[in-house]
């Protein structure tokens, strides 16, 4: 099932046949300017997904960017990247305003799909920046959105999982 549009961004998931009641055994991920971003062969549990991605559409709305904005993308990625993990530079970081709580800007489902991959994303006023590194990467990738466009599609998708989820554990009762 495909939550938005592949060329654009969207979000992929299918239960697999035997998928294990409300384990919900199945794949997951994500398209970003019509590349597959996360193992989707791997597959995953889409419960875990589910309990992973609370905080992700928590944060649905609140991920304008404030000083953020007047940087490129790849300065952004690293300073984001390098507030959360320890690594990257700070390049002009003390000249722009930094907003708190920078882990509200990671939208990487924290399950096995996507171990490989860093995502953030930035709401400026202008529209929303998707930055991604798959760990081979030299250097990130960026794709523009409109903004809430993420939002939007996540919150389907999360919609969705949820029903799948509560009809599963509806059923073993």
């Amino acid at each position: 099932m495909l939550f938005g549009d592949a060329s654009s961004f969207a979000i992929e998931y299918d239960l697999d046949r035997e998928f294990g009641g409300e384990w919900l055994f199945g794949k997951m991920c994500y398209w970003i300017g019509g590349s597959r971003i996360g193992n989707y062969d791997l597959g995953t549990s889409l419960r875990d997904v589910l309990f992973q991605i609370k905080y992700i559409g928590h944060c649905c709305g609140d991920r304008f960017g404030e000083g953020l904005c007047k940087i490129g993308p790849e300065e952004i990625f690293y300073l984001i990247d390098g507030a959360l993990y320890g690594e990257g530079g700070e390049g002009s970081s003390a000249l722009i305003k930094i907003p708190d709580d920078l882990a509200r800007y990671d939208v990487r489902v924290p399950v096995d799909v996507f171990d490989e991959w860093k995502i953030y994303l930035v709401d400026c006023e202008q529209g929303a920046m998707l930055m991604y590194k798959h760990e081979d990467e030299k250097k990130p990738s960026f794709y523009s959105l409109p903004k809430y466009r993420f939002d939007k599609i996540f919150l389907d998708f999360y919609g969705r999982l949820e029903s799948d989820y509560e009809k599963e554990t509806f059923l073993d009762k």
